[in-house]
């Protein structure tokens, strides 16, 4: 599906990983992006969320245990449903785009050099200096607490200190897409037509070619559906957080236990912070003090926070 504006004629683009990359910046799917420029203004967030082999600094935030199960098998099925799934062995078979978001044990990486490797995360697996450097050592160590890094927006063309001139997308096509499967979908109206121009492209897109996983579901909450396929997309792009606000769900979403891969003890996912989402309070940030205190009678803060 194509959108014709005054502006411009914009599409999918035709590889998800690549949509990522210097060299296809202001492709046809990009609506906004944020400029850069190699050696004159540059950023370099994946020094701290990369993997420690690829010359990354240490590990200052990685993807989540609940991200990796949202993708769904390459049937078409959810982790929950598929009867193929291996809780042992959990990402074969699984929807690219992880593949193209997350490193996780066993996943591919591209050195600055252009060397493809494995990279090594499961305890106990590496078999040299370099490869052992990614392992999980637990919470407190310099490699990754949760037992994944971020693959997303990595450009081998920065400087080994992942100075990158690479363009952030701020807005892109397959997001209004998906906006307008969820505006169908809160309408009651999401039906196979606005799933064909929706949804299936962007899955064909990311390299889907089973019908469960094309066509039209039958069963399943279609919300729930939309939801998650907007969090596989869009994935560590800014805009989960806005999207959970908005949908009203963050005790559904931001409350519980917080887990990463299956490298906790006895076999079991490793186990971090215990989130605690107050509806009461939480969908609303406190006003800044500088501003009540300008007049505290005029400005009382929002409802769970003190004046």
């Amino acid at each position: 599906m194509k959108k014709q504006t005054e502006f411009g004629t914009y599409a999918l683009f035709r590889s998800y990983p690549e949509l990522f990359t210097a060299a296809n910046e202001y492709n046809s799917e990009v609506i906004l992006d944020y400029a850069y420029v190699p050696l004159l203004k540059t950023w370099n967030k994946l020094y701290d969320a990369a993997p420690i082999s690829a010359q990354a600094r240490l590990n200052g935030y990685a993807p989540l245990q609940s991200l990796v199960d949202n993708y769904l098998t390459l049937g078409g099925n959810t982790i929950a449903t598929d009867p193929q799934y291996n809780d042992n062995n959990p990402y074969v078979n699984r929807d690219p785009r992880m593949a193209a978001t997350i490193v996780f044990h066993g996943g591919q990486w591209t050195d600055f050099d252009g060397t493809t490797r494995k990279i090594f995360i499961k305890p106990g697996s590496g078999t040299t200096d370099k490869e052992r450097l990614d392992e999980y050592q637990g919470a407190s160590a310099n490699a990754s607490a949760t037992g994944y890094y971020v693959k997303k927006y990595y450009d081998v063309t920065a400087t080994v200190k992942y100075d990158a001139g690479l363009n952030i997308i701020m807005f892109r096509y397959a997001d209004i897409l998906l906006m307008y499967a969820e505006a169908k979908e809160a309408l009651g109206q999401l039906n196979v037509a606005v799933w064909d121009m929706t949804i299936r492209p962007i899955r064909q897109r990311a390299g889907f070619e089973a019908s469960k996983a094309l066509d039209f579901p039958t069963t399943g909450d279609l919300k729930t559906i939309v939801r998650n396929e907007r969090r596989s997309e869009l994935a560590l792009e800014g805009l989960r957080y806005y999207d959970i606000m908005r949908w009203k769900a963050g005790k559904t979403y931001l409350d519980g236990q917080v887990l990463g891969a299956k490298y906790g003890g006895n076999n079991s996912n490793i186990k971090l912070d215990i989130r605690r989402f107050d509806e009461s309070r939480d969908y609303l940030w406190s006003i800044p003090r500088t501003q009540i205190d300008l007049n505290k009678n005029l400005l009382p803060n929002n409802l769970g926070y003190s004046n």
